[in-house]
């Protein structure tokens, strides 16, 4: 099971698991306040025991389109081996626009800025030799 951290500013406020049969599990920190939400449609106070078929939409609002999309995965889908939205959002997540970040498990907020999958993808974009995958 992979797993994302996710953080309101500087707070880890919730966890996002990939289960084994493609679903999601999302949940809350125990004890948050309501200004620790992730999004106004997704308040600390709900059940989200039950799993999501796909990533919650209240975190696919940072996710890439169209040709950058598809750039992504033509260029370092194989390198990355990102196959499906969850990859994607462990990919962008520590660079949405906005309050809320999302990383891979294990790795801090600090870190995350200087060092991480975006800029493994920055650098294959810059590499021409990678152009081969497309």
């Amino acid at each position: 099971m992979d797993g994302l951290n996710i953080y309101v500013q500087d707070t880890q406020v919730a966890r996002l698991d990939r289960l084994g049969n493609g679903a999601h599990a999302f949940s809350y920190m125990p004890d948050k306040r309501p200004g620790d939400a992730v999004s106004l449609t997704m308040p600390v106070n709900e059940d989200y025991s039950d799993p999501f078929v796909i990533i919650p939409p209240a975190l696919q609002v940072g996710f890439p389109e169209g040709a950058l999309l598809e750039a992504i995965y033509c260029i370092a889908g194989k390198t990355l081996k990102i196959d499906d939205d969850f990859d994607i959002l462990t990919l962008v997540g520590q660079n949405t626009v906005g309050r809320v970040r999302i990383l891979p498990r294990g790795e801090s907020l600090s870190t995350a800025s200087a060092v991480g999958a975006s800029h493994a993808v920055s650098k294959l974009l810059r590499d021409p030799s990678q152009r081969r995958f497309c």
